[in-house]
């Protein structure tokens, strides 16, 4: 969507500059100074200038909402943003931690497993010290 709305841009502003360098050519007044009024004649306006000055000041109007609206979006667009990357920041945190997590299970686990396997081999060696002193103790008693 991004992608979108940079190329929207970026055409919107191809054309502001080649509508500008037309008015210029044209002769018409800049239209950033809020004086949105074509230099009409009055003694040489026909009913279509009138109309078209009409349609124009309609158009300016349009295309001042229009802007608002375009700045609106983007400032939704950029909270929007902001939230996905709060959002992602989050998400890579608690994954962390997560991970850490289950590296330390991992361990406590591997740990146990150590454990129980020696415990394993000491009951080994005391049967075999039980039965050594079993052994001697049936040779050293009297029958």
């Amino acid at each position: 969507m991004m992608y979108d709305i940079s190329s929207i841009n970026e055409e919107q502003k191809a054309l502001d500059a080649v509508v500008t360098a037309l008015e210029k050519d044209l002769g018409l007044p800049d239209w950033t100074d809020q004086n949105h009024s074509l230099p009409v004649d009055a003694l040489a306006a026909t009913p279509g200038d009138v109309k078209r000055q009409q349609l124009l000041q309609l158009l300016i109007s349009v295309d001042s909402q229009i802007k608002e609206a375009d700045s609106d979006l983007q400032e939704i667009i950029d909270q929007v943003s902001a939230l996905h990357k709060s959002k992602t920041a989050m998400s890579n945190s608690k994954k962390y931690t997560e991970d850490q997590v289950a590296q330390i299970l991992k361990n406590q686990m591997e740990t146990l497993i150590y454990i129980d396997k020696k415990t394993g081999e000491l009951d080994a060696k005391v049967d075999e010290f039980k039965d050594v002193l079993d052994g001697r103790n049936s040779t050293l008693s009297p029958p």
